[in-house]
């Protein structure tokens, strides 16, 4: 089993990765959801779009 984020990176940004993470659930719910939006909610949060694989698998 993988360690979760919030183990894995310092506390802010695991902070900030698990808000985005549940952002991105709460916005695949809605069915005009485009994946290409993801890079922007990075932006909304200030985290540089490294991590977007990391977060992206922890949601699939």
């Amino acid at each position: 089993m993988k360690t979760p984020i919030i183990q894995r990176y310092p506390p802010e940004l695991a902070e900030k990765l698990e808000e985005i993470k549940t952002d991105i659930k709460e916005r695949m719910e809605e069915p005009n959801f485009d994946f290409m939006e993801v890079e922007e909610i990075f932006q909304e949060y200030g985290v540089e779009p490294d991590y977007i694989f990391e977060v992206l698998n922890e949601i699939t």
